[in-house]
């Protein structure tokens, strides 16, 4: 007790003989100092240690200009089709041989890859950006082949329309049957009667009966198309958006 007394007491005494050293208003040295390394302080991590200090405004103005860039059209382009200008001839375009030639690869690339809408929508650009080079001796050969990539994914494109339609029917074989005058019969599932060849069955009309298959023929925008349903199999109505083509 007699202890914790002196020690207040030495204190008290020592913060007196402080005050009384300092003018009123006049910071200490040891303030002046503590706000010069303030000033002076400069955060620098341990090595190995991420900052996650960033600058924002420096992280945002790259993104910016990365996407600006991006979307910048050379000078040499021009925007609406996107087709390389001749520097040398002012507004005129020139035959654009070396693009329209890389455009018809990377066409047929799609068309491998089954990209049929992609392949559609890039050759309309193409054949309307060489429509007046048709004469070219190098540019009739590249319109010719991308009008045939043309017509093969469309074709492709409702076919792939038609089976998805086709299946969605969900028509099930149920087996095939002989009657006295040699032709067959198939039993369709729901059906009141068995079917022979030219009779409808939901959307179809069957056009061949065989021993163990049944081959409908289905009618969309103007075209034909026949798919086989087997005796017994276990139709099952697939993912329309599945089949459908990808836009």
């Amino acid at each position: 007790m007699i202890r914790a007394r002196t020690s207040l007491a030495l204190a008290a005494t020592s913060l007196l003989a402080t005050a009384g050293n300092l003018s009123a208003g006049e910071p200490t040295m040891t303030e002046v100092e503590r706000l010069v390394i303030e000033e002076k302080w400069v955060f620098e991590p341990q090595p190995g240690r991420e900052d996650i200090f960033y600058d924002q405004e420096a992280v945002k103005k790259a993104q910016f200009d990365i996407q600006a860039a991006a979307k910048a059209v050379p000078a040499n382009t021009d925007p609406a089709t996107g087709i390389p200008r001749n520097p040398n001839s002012g507004p005129e375009q020139a035959v654009p041989i070396d693009w329209a030639k890389s455009e018809e690869r990377r066409i047929a690339q799609l068309l491998a890859r089954q990209q049929f809408a992609d392949v559609i929508r890039s050759g309309d650009l193409l054949l309307k950006a060489l429509e007046k080079h048709a004469a070219h001796a190098e540019i009739a050969p590249i319109i010719t082949t991308i009008t045939g990539y043309r017509t093969q994914a469309d074709e492709a494109l409702t076919r792939q329309e038609a089976q998805a339609q086709f299946d969605a029917l969900a028509i099930q074989v149920e087996g095939i049957m002989w009657v006295e005058n040699g032709k067959r019969l198939a039993i369709i599932a729901g059906e009141p009667k068995a079917v022979g060849i030219t009779d409808r069955v939901k959307d179809c009309v069957v056009v061949n009966i065989d021993t163990d298959q049944v081959v409908f023929r289905l009618h969309i925008k103007h075209r034909r198309f026949e798919f086989p349903a087997y005796v017994g199999e276990a139709v099952r109505a697939k993912n329309a958006a599945a089949s459908r083509p990808q836009n």
